[in-house]
C-alpha cells in the first residue's frame, strides 16, 4: 500500500470531535483523493492536481500515477497468483516463506521483480502476550520460563531463510532505543524447569501437568492461546510440544478476526499471539505499555503495569532533550523486556515485495522507507 502521510485535515469536516463518520465520504489533504470505494473489493484513488503541496521542492517526484487501485484480497497465496497473472502490479508485506517458496519460477525474477529492501524503518514484531489478569502469568519467573521454551532459532532456520532475527524487546531489534545489553531469551528447557520449580510449580500427582497453590487454590498449568492466523499455527504446534515436555498444557484456539478482536478488547483470554507494526523511528511506548492503557479496548490488553515504566514513559514524553529522552526510552525498554510480559518472537530484517516491470523506480528503498511514493509507470 502506498502511504502519503499528510496530516493537515479540513477543520470544517473534522473539527468537531463529537461528529461520527461512517467512512464515506473521505477527506484528506494529500496528492490523491478517493474516486470510488467498493466495500470488500477495492478503493480507487485519483490524483489531485490542485494538491496544496504539489509545488514544494521536497514533494518533487510524488504522485506520478493518475489513478491507483487498492484491492482487498484475503489470502496471500491468491494475491501472489494475481501478481503472477498480471492482475496486480505490486504486492507488499510478502511473508518470508511465501517469498521463498511461492513466488518462484517464471515470471518471478524476470518480468516481476522480487525485491528484498533493507532500510532503517522499524518493522513489526510478533509476540505472545500473557494476560496478567490470569493468576498463572502474574509471576515473572513463570513468564521467563515459558519464554525459555519457545525455540526461535529452530523456527528461524526452518521457516525464515535468514530473513528475520529473534525478537528481544518492545521495539525493533536495531532501533536506537533498543539497549545493547538486552538479549533475546534463549531456548533452554533446563533453565525453564529450574524457574518453574523456583516459582512453586510441581507435578505432585504425577499426571504430567504442573500445578501450584495460587491464592489458596490448587491450579494446574493449563491455558488457551488465541490465534487468528492459520498460516502461523505450525509455530505454536511446535511450541505446544515443548511446553508439554515441561509439564504445561496449552490449547491452541483459532478464531475468526472479529471474535478475536472482541476478546482482546474485553480482555477475555489467557494468552494471545499477534504482532505490532513498526511505527515511527521514535516509538512512544505509552499506547501499549503504560498502565493508563490497561483498560477495556486499550492496546495494553494484557494489563501490564510497572510504576517505574509508567514514570519513565511520562518523563520521556515531556523531555525535549533528545539524548535525555533516548536514555529514558532505553531504560523503559530494558525494564519491559526484563519483565517478559510478552514472549517476543521474530523481527523481519527486510521489506519484501513483488513489483511488475511496468513500474519504474530509481532505487527500491530510502533510509527509512522504501521508495514507492516516487514510483512511476515505466511501460
Amino acid at each position: 500500500m502506498m502511504h502519503f502521510q499528510k496530516w493537515i485535515l479540513q477543520k470544517s469536516v473534522y473539527g468537531d470531535p463529537k461528529k461520527k463518520f461512517d467512512g464515506a465520504p473521505m477527506f484528506g489533504s494529500g496528492p490523491y483523493k478517493v474516486q470510488a470505494y467498493n466495500r470488500g473489493k477495492n478503493i480507487i484513488l485519483e490524483r489531485n492536481d490542485n494538491w496544496w503541496g504539489k509545488d514544494l521542492p521536497h514533494n518533487k517526484g510524488l504522485a506520478k500515477f493518475k489513478t491507483i487501485s487498492f484491492r482487498f484480497i484475503k489470502e496471500q497465496n491468491l494475491e501472489i497468483e494475481m501478481v503472477k497473472k498480471g492482475d496486480l502490479d505490486y504486492m507488499t508485506d510478502v511473508r518470508i516463506e511465501n517469498f521463498e517458496k511461492k513466488a518462484v519460477g517464471e515470471p518471478f525474477g524476470t518480468t516481476i521483480k522480487k525485491v528484498q529492501a533493507e532500510n532503517k524503518r522499524p518493522k513489526n514484531y510478533g509476540f505472545i502476550g500473557w494476560n496478567f489478569k490470569n493468576p498463572i502469568f502474574k509471576d515473572k519467573d513463570t513468564r521467563v520460563a515459558i519464554s525459555h521454551l519457545f525455540n526461535r532459532k529452530m523456527l528461524l532456520e526452518k521457516f525464515m531463510y535468514n530473513k528475520a532475527v529473534e525478537g528481544k524487546g518492545p521495539v525493533y531489534f536495531n532501533s536506537p532505543f533498543m539497549p545493547s545489553d538486552v538479549k533475546a531469551i534463549e531456548f533452554n528447557p533446563e533453565k525453564a524447569k529450574a524457574l518453574l520449580k523456583k516459582g512453586g510449580w510441581t507435578d505432585n500427582d504425577k499426571n504430567g501437568v504442573l500445578e501450584k497453590q495460587i491464592d489458596g487454590v490448587a491450579k494446574e498449568f493449563k491455558f488457551t492461546l488465541l490465534l487468528s492466523n492459520r498460516d502461523v499455527e505450525k509455530f505454536f504446534t511446535m511450541y505446544k510440544e515443548d511446553l508439554k515436555k515441561a509439564g504445561i498444557d496449552m490449547e491452541i484456539k483459532l478464531v475468526e478476526w472479529n471474535t478475536f478482536t472482541k476478546l482482546l478488547e474485553e480482555q477475555k483470554f489467557d494468552a494471545v499471539t499477534l504482532s505490532w507494526g513498526g511505527g515511527s523511528p521514535e516509538d512512544d511506548l505509552k499506547q501499549i505499555w503504560h498502565s493508563d492503557s490497561a483498560r477495556m479496548g486499550g492496546s495494553n490488553f494484557i494489563s501490564y503495569s510497572n510504576k517505574e515504566v509508567d514514570k519513565l514513559i511520562d518523563q520521556a514524553r515531556e523531555e525535549m532533550n533528545k539524548g535525555k529522552r533516548k536514555a529514558m526510552w532505553q531504560k523503559a525498554v530494558s525494564l519491559i523486556a526484563a519483565d517478559a510480559a510478552y514472549t517476543y518472537l521474530f523481527n523481519p530484517k527486510y521489506d519484501l515485495f513483488l513489483v511488475n516491470n511496468r513500474i519504474g523506480y530509481d532505487k527500491p528503498t530510502y533510509t527509512y522507507y522504501y521508495s514507492h511514493a516516487y514510483w512511476y509507470l515505466a511501460k
